[in-house]
């Protein structure tokens, strides 16, 4: 669907307040929807000369999407009534005309575990281009909120396993959704004092991807307990997500050896199933977090299993760090 001069007429207006041009990243991948989204921050950059398109290369399995900053993703196209609440989004704040109330900001400040919201959105929808201009505003304002706008009709795959009848809808965490008129109390407090050990993986991994990992490491220090998604972190198909997690268990088996401990039982409950490099991951955890008296063990069953070259290697190690003679 390309602009339509109304829409052509708007975006020059909104370059015009712009002091300098500013970067839209696009993420592209053989996916074909990658086509409808570039083709419409293309027609953008032709109506004004204050955007500049970056293109990046997703990974396999990812979806095209614009991303408006780190914290917020659009995975729709935001035309008619959507162009509004997105060109003020885009807007850098020093020259967005409405700032987050103070109260707001107080609020939005108390929130510390990171939080995943997807606002669903459909072409034609009265009331969705109101949610996302009061929900689209806290992944600004507030670091730890994730916000993704879809488009429920464009990305099917993303709408109906959720079971996605209506717009707009907030989901948050696939746990919490509200369908309709947000109220922004009741969302907020959800964000506030919802149970942090209940946070999905994609919501550590927001964490780690934001250079976070020292946070994360806190958020398990001050409440005792290694969140049960940690887990798929450290057993993560990419290495730079599982990278970051072992920056976390490092950290909290320094600080807390006793709480360390706690990582590798559900990590060994995956071990057999995991490919090499995340099992070569799980022994390292383990010498880092175990204790001899649990864990060597274990560690001389592997062995007498015939491991690789490498992984043997892993495990010696840890065993001889320990003072445990591996199996002849």
């Amino acid at each position: 669907m390309a602009i339509v001069e109304e829409e052509a007429v708007r975006i020059r207006q909104w370059g015009d307040t712009l002091s300098r041009p500013i970067p839209i990243r696009l993420r592209t991948t053989p996916d074909p929807r990658t086509k409808e989204l570039d083709r419409f921050l293309e027609d953008m950059a032709r109506c004004t000369g204050k955007v500049r398109i970056v293109r990046e290369e997703g990974e396999p399995g990812e979806l095209p999407a614009i991303f408006v900053s780190e914290s917020l993703t659009y995975q729709a196209l935001p035309l008619e009534a959507e162009l509004e609440p997105f060109l003020h989004l885009l807007s850098p704040d020093e020259e967005r005309k409405e700032a987050p109330e103070a109260a707001l900001r107080m609020r939005l400040d108390q929130i510390v575990w990171p939080a995943e919201l997807r606002v669903f959105i459909a072409p034609g929808c009265p009331h969705c281009p109101e949610a996302v201009r009061r929900i689209g505003p806290l992944a600004l304002v507030q670091p730890w909120i994730h916000i993704t706008i879809v488009d429920a009709i464009l990305f099917p795959e993303l709408s109906e396993p959720l079971g996605i009848r209506s717009v707009p809808t907030v989901v948050l965490d696939s746990a919490f959704r509200w369908t309709g008129t947000v109220e922004m109390g009741e969302l907020l407090d959800t964000l506030i004092h919802r149970d942090g050990t209940q946070l999905p993986a994609s919501s550590l991994k927001a964490l780690l991807k934001d250079g976070q990992a020292h946070r994360l490491a806190a958020l398990m220090l001050d409440r005792g307990e290694i969140f049960p998604a940690f887990a798929d972190l450290l057993t993560h198909p990419e290495w730079s997500v599982r990278l970051g997690a072992l920056v976390v268990a490092e950290e909290i088996a320094e600080k807390d050896p006793g709480l360390a401990g706690a990582i590798l039982p559900p990590l060994w409950e995956r071990f057999a199933a995991a490919d090499v490099t995340v099992q070569g991951d799980i022994l390292y955890v383990t010498g880092l977090a175990g204790s001899p008296g649990t864990w060597a063990g274990p560690l001389k069953t592997f062995l007498a299993s015939n491991p690789t070259d490498d992984l043997r290697e892993t495990a010696e190690e840890v065993l001889t760090r320990w003072g445990s003679p591996d199996p002849a």
